[in-house]
């Protein structure tokens, strides 16, 4: 059953995801990945789908941080955004 609940939360290629349905999905996954009733089979494709929705957060919060810089450049000043591994997170 976990292979079908995750067949349909990939995301479309027609539609980017937002950030808050690329984080649940990315929630959803993880907490798929720690199941310890999960198929070993089944583990590279969840890691697979969490790399997708890890970088596709990423990819908002890298636009949404630009957009911010171009409104007020000077007096702001982010610090990048690291890359987290969704392995990672099952980990702590």
């Amino acid at each position: 059953m976990a292979s079908a609940a995750a067949k349909k939360s990939k995301p479309s290629p027609s539609k980017p995801l937002s950030y808050a349905e690329a984080q649940g999905a990315l929630e959803r996954t993880l907490g798929q990945l720690q199941n310890e009733e999960l198929e070993i089979e089944q583990l590279p494709e969840l890691y697979a789908e969490a790399m997708v929705y890890e970088q596709r957060c990423l990819e908002v919060l890298q636009q949404v941080t630009q957009e911010i810089q171009q409104l007020d450049p000077e007096n702001l000043s982010l610090s990048p955004l690291p890359s987290i591994s969704p392995l990672a997170q099952t980990e702590a």
